[in-house]
């Protein structure tokens, strides 16, 4: 975590990880997520499916 939320007075910052490539032939990857959520998001279950998380469809 950066200290990001701090200097803006607030209590989250940017996650940040980096990963080891895994072969010679590997290109560089960048993930980039939204973390606002819409109202309700209490009871949000993820679901891993086919390699692609989505939501269990009985909330948001």
């Amino acid at each position: 975590m950066d200290d990001a939320g701090e200097k803006i007075g607030s209590e989250s910052g940017n996650l940040i990880a980096t990963f080891p490539v895994t072969g010679k032939d590997s290109e560089p990857l960048l993930v980039s997520v939204h973390m606002d959520t819409v109202g309700p998001a209490e009871g949000v279950q993820p679901v891993l499916t086919a390699g692609k998380v989505r939501l269990d469809e009985t909330t948001v």
